[in-house]
């Protein structure tokens, strides 16, 4: 209310541009060019909430003569979606990044219709539009939004006579249920090696807009087994974000054998729009291939970056590491 108050106050004690006045004009203006100057005079009116301002010009050189009728002045109060329902109400409301309460500015709006274009789970299937609520000073954002794909699956088997059997398959859920919630699910085998990953996206906590990342990772080879779970926890700022993450892991050199050793690390970081494509973990920049050295296990090569499940690393003995097979999807 004290908000709704103050910009009310604020929008009719200091007019951004005077209700009527005279402008030169040159000679020649012709009247592509008077709409045009008409249109900048009523556009700070328009940004400062009066959706419904109107001008009036009358243009004889030397001047310009202008009267503008400011109409109401209106707050954002929501936005609404028409077509798809795409997302959750509340969803929508978070995603677009509307601030209820605000002037009811036409650059606000534009910038709701950006950012509900980023998701990749819809696209704009019209003009958005502003329609005030009768009777009260409020206005609703109302866009057009159409379904567009953004989950995806796929799989594969083979078998050759040399490797036997060997597959892998990957999902991954965008926008569950209209919650903007992620899932992502991996599983690949073959004789020498089993992986498994899982990824939980939660795109806020509560009412706070900090996002959180659950990864589990399980890998088993002849001779090592892995275990390893990371929690990340997102900031975002007006350029980029901040990351802090906890990540836990366990390595078990022999299924036969209790030798183990658990590690647990914190980090943080930041991570810029601006940033090469990459694995961007703790907002470090992870280039490709990443640097894999041998461990104690024979043959079984470490890596300093996590490795796609479709993925194998060996180590001969004396010997770098090398990427054993590689598939199309490896590393990307």
């Amino acid at each position: 209310m004290l908000l709704g108050l103050w910009a009310l106050l604020f929008a009719t004690s200091a007019p951004p541009v005077p209700l009527q006045g005279s402008l030169p004009l040159r000679p020649g203006t012709d009247s592509a060019q008077v709409a045009h100057l008409a249109d900048s005079l009523l556009e700070p009116w328009r940004e400062s909430g009066h959706l419904l301002a109107r001008i009036r010009v009358e243009a004889q050189a030397p001047t310009l003569d202008y009267q503008i009728q400011p109409g109401p002045f209106f707050q954002w109060r929501g936005v609404r979606s028409f077509g798809d329902s795409v997302y959750t109400p509340a969803v929508l409301a978070r995603l677009s990044g509307l601030v209820k309460g605000s002037p009811a500015a036409p650059s606000q709006l534009d910038k709701a219709v950006q950012n509900l274009s980023q998701d990749g789970c819809a696209e704009i299937a019209g003009a958005p539009q502003p329609r005030g609520i009768p009777g009260s000073i409020w206005a609703d954002a109302w866009i057009p939004l159409r379904r567009t794909p953004c989950s995806q699956a796929q799989a594969a088997l083979g078998w050759d006579q040399q490797s036997g059997f060997q597959g892998f398959v990957e999902a991954k859920l965008v926008n569950l249920l209209g919650t903007a919630r992620q899932a992502s699910l991996s599983a690949s085998a073959n004789p020498e090696a089993t992986r498994f990953d899982f990824l939980w996206k939660e795109p806020w906590l509560g009412s706070w807009n900090v996002g959180l990342d659950l990864q589990l990772e399980l890998q088993e080879t002849k001779l090592e087994q892995l275990r390893r779970a990371m929690l990340q926890a997102r900031w975002p700022l007006g350029y980029g974000s901040w990351i802090v993450g906890l990540e836990t892991w366990t390595d078990i050199v022999s299924s036969d054998s209790t030798d183990s050793a658990a590690t647990t690390k914190v980090s943080a970081g930041s991570i810029l729009p601006t940033s090469p494509v990459g694995s961007r973990r703790f907002g470090r920049d992870r280039s490709w291939p990443p640097a894999c050295r041998p461990s104690r296990t024979p043959g079984v090569c470490s890596c300093a970056a996590k490795v796609p499940s479709n993925c194998v690393f060996l180590s001969e003995p004396g010997r770098p590491c090398k990427l054993a097979s590689r598939r199309a999807a490896c590393g990307r």
